[in-house]
């Protein structure tokens, strides 16, 4: 799990066996952003100097999107 570093009701949530999971309103609606059935899951990050660019690693790879993560952008 990883919260957006300047907004802060944006986290990513990475789920074994499902994918990568993002809410934008803290929490009250999550959709799922990216695909994986990956039965271990790595890391989710937000790079730091571009919070738009999020990476999502499992044991199928390493994804990278560069627009916020959001669905088909991986």
């Amino acid at each position: 799990m990883v919260i957006h570093p300047t907004i802060t009701n944006t986290v990513y949530v990475a789920v074994e066996q499902s994918g990568l999971y993002r809410t934008t309103d803290g929490g009250d609606y999550w959709e799922q952003v990216m695909y994986s059935g990956a039965a271990h899951i790595g890391f989710v990050d937000v790079w730091p100097a571009d919070p738009t660019v999020i990476f999502f690693a499992g044991q199928d790879g390493l994804y990278r999107s560069e627009h916020g993560g959001d669905v088909g952008s991986w």
